[in-house]
Parts: structure tokens; sequence; C-alpha cells
């Protein structure tokens, strides 16, 4: 089935639901106990009171229902309503599957397309059969959480493109599993991978419970971290952890602070005959064979060449800025990058590009500043807004600024981050 066919199965189905159009029969919930009052139920027109019915009846069509008791033959009722309820699977999972062997040059163009298939049936997690009951349905939800990877890229892609770092946040907790848990998603550092799981959080911790936050964190490639992130934010988080309340958003992370000196100690060890003595007595205490210690590097997104990120500042806002130009002073102007962003997420932190002006001046100057993402910005986090954060950050960038041209009178400059 083509893309565009199996999307519009998808819809017509989607869109019978609740429906009293071409509805041909009506469809009951009830308690599983109940099914010793089948019979007597089908012998009357009308439910009886006290006969286990759970909320209103839905008007139903026949064509799904009769693909869903094939597939829930001999299971009881609990086995049919579950596929009546996923009568669209089959062809959601043309679409998904459709998408996921899709061509490189259409995952290419990703970014500029709305929410695929995949994002849209992730979305609907707690919905979907479990495997384990429904073994047919593994190959879907494989192919499913492949083209969840597909569609997301990379860590820079999600930060640096406002319409996936959005659909990133509507993810449910397995959907985030599963872009974390691919050894296809690709980074430009594990600092990245991190500030992805901290700004869904930051967003969703209300959403999960102790159980599903350690099983996410657990993703992340600890040994792999930055210096800056090593010796300041994954300290604090470790701080917050432990001395926040349970299930307090600061205290997300699930690791002591001695674990996190000694990862710590192992990823800025001098030599591999230093490194080895560590894991020989840390071992003892840690579970060293988890993801956290994880030497395995995820796929590099940045080329040799870098990646470009344009940023421009529109006429207007360069002469407002320049009518605050106090005398004997200097202004910052900051402009956009594209998208409408102000900042640009790399390496785990946020940068921005100032154009800096002085009075009297002949010509401006062009500064990149570096912050701590706000993801980390929590109520009672040692990261927080009014903290005393301090780390030496370093990223591999070359500016290039475009003058004015004639007739085109704008300002616009490239920010090309390299490996």
């Amino acid at each position: 089935m083509t893309r565009p066919n199996a999307r519009g199965v998808c819809s017509a189905i989607s869109a019978l639901f609740g429906n009293d159009r071409d509805s041909d029969c009506d469809v009951l919930f009830c308690l599983e106990q109940q099914e010793a009052r089948k019979e007597e139920r089908e012998k009357t027109a009308e439910p009886q009171a006290g006969s286990g019915l759970v909320g209103e009846p839905l008007p139903g069509h026949l064509l799904g229902q009769a693909a869903a008791d094939a597939r829930g033959s001999g299971r009881g009722n609990a086995g049919r309503g579950r596929r009546w309820q996923g009568q669209g699977w089959a062809a959601a999972a043309a679409a998904v599957e459709d998408e996921a062997g899709g061509s490189q040059a259409a995952a290419a163009s990703h970014h500029a397309r709305p929410s695929p298939a995949a994002v849209e049936f992730m979305a609907c997690w707690a919905q979907l059969p479990d495997p384990a009951e429904e073994p047919t349905f593994a190959p879907v939800l494989a192919a499913a959480k492949e083209a969840l990877v597909r569609h997301f890229g990379d860590a820079l892609a999600v930060f640096n493109t406002p319409s996936l770092r959005k659909q990133l946040l509507q993810l449910p907790a397995a959907g985030v599993e599963a872009l974390l848990g691919s050894e296809a998603f690709g980074t430009d550092s594990e600092d990245s991978v991190l500030l992805v799981l901290a700004t869904w959080m930051k967003a969703n911790h209300g959403q999960t419970d102790a159980a599903t936050r350690r099983q996410l964190c657990r993703l992340v490639r600890l040994v792999q971290l930055g210096r800056p992130y090593l010796t300041a934010v994954l300290l604090a988080l470790a701080a917050d952890h432990e001395t926040g309340a349970a299930g307090s958003p600061c205290a997300w992370f699930p690791i002591s602070v001695t674990e996190a000196g000694f990862i710590t100690t192992l990823a800025t060890a001098a030599t591999g005959v230093e490194a080895e003595r560590l894991l020989c007595y840390g071992c003892q205490l840690y579970v060293t064979q988890s993801s956290y210690y994880s030497t395995a590097a995820r796929p590099q997104c940045l080329p040799w060449t870098g990646r470009t990120f344009e940023w421009a500042i529109s006429q207007k806002e360069l002469l407002e800025a320049l009518g605050h130009l106090p005398p004997y002073g200097c202004v910052s102007v900051h402009g956009s990058f594209v998208g409408g962003s102000r900042l640009l997420c790399a390496r785990g932190l946020e940068w921005k590009v100032l154009l800096l002006v002085e009075h009297g001046a002949t010509s401006a100057g062009v500064v990149l500043t570096c912050d701590l993402p706000a993801a980390y910005d929590v109520a009672g986090s040692r990261l927080g807004s009014s903290s005393k954060f301090i780390a030496v950050a370093g990223l591999e960038a070359r500016l290039a600024v475009h003058g004015w041209s004639p007739g085109a009178r704008r300002s616009r400059w490239d920010v090309v981050v390299a490996r």
C-alpha cells in the first residue's frame, strides 16, 4: 500500500470512531467477568440494569469488527474488544512501515513535514496492544520506532528545529525511550542526549513515576559526557536527587553523588590502565555493565565540514537598537536563527550570537555567548537560575558575516558548528 493510500485509509477509519455515519451495529463495553451473562444479554434488545456495562454504547462498523473478530477469535470478549479498539492498526501499520522504509532523500527532508504517522502512532502508546499478548504486533511496533528515529534524526535537529522540539515534548515516555535507546539516533555529543531527556522531563515529569524515570535515565551514556557536564551538571543532578524530596521535579535523575564522582573520575582518567583499575574496583559497588558506563559512541551527526545555521537581524531591529545607543557606550543586538529561535543548542549548551555596536565605531563586533539550557532551571535545583554555576565550555565554530547587499537591505550571519 502506498503512503498516501495508507494514510487515507487510516484517516477514514479514525473518522468512523463515535460516528453514526454508515454505522450498522452498536458496540457495548462490559466487564470481563460478565461473560457468563452474555447469552442473557443477547436475548434482549436493550441492556438490563446491573449487567456490568461500562460507559455508553458506541456506534460500530461491522467491516472493522469482522477483521477484529478474525484476529481475536477464541479469545473471548476481552480479546475481541481489544482488537475492535485497534481495528485501524493494520492500516496504520502499512503507513508506518512504508514511512520507515522510505528513501534517504525523504528522510533528509523530514524537518519541513508535519508530524508523521510514527509520531501519531507513538502518541497512542497507552492504547497499543502488548506485543507479549499480540506477537503479530511486534513488527509494527518495531517499524514505528524505526520511523520515529528517522523522523527526529539527531539531537541537534531536535533542538534547532522548532517543530521537532514541540513534537518531542508531546511524546510518551516510550517514544523518548525509543529515541535514546536507538543506535541510529545521532548526536554531536552525549551532553546533547542528556539535554534531550532533561527537556522532555521538565515538561512531562508529572506524567512519570520513579521506575519510568530510572529506565529513561539509564539510557544516557554518562562516561561519554563532556567536561562541563561531568564536573558541574552531573554532580548537581546527583546532589538534587539525594537531597530533594521523593518525586520532586528537581530530583529526577536517580544517581548518587558518590557514583557521579566515580563516573567523572573514570571519564577523565589519564590512561587506559587507570580506567581499567578504576573499573576493577568500581564494579564491586556499581553496575558498570549499564549504559551509564558504555563507551560505544553514538552516530556523529556533524559531518567533517560542519553544519550551518543561519542567523539574521532585520533592519528594523537593528535601527531600534541603534536608537538606544548611549554616548560613549555600546549596545548589543539579538537576532534570530531560522525558525525564530534566538539560541542555538550544541554540545548540550545554549549559544547566542550577539552584534555589539560601540558609539562612534565604524564597524561592529560579533560575539558568541554560552548559557546553561533552561531545561535544567527547575525549582529547588542547584542548576536553577539563582545557582552559581561555573564551567569552561568550548565550541568549534566559524562565524561568517554577510554584509548589506544592494536592494536586499538586510544583514545575515552564518554559524558553522564543526566537529
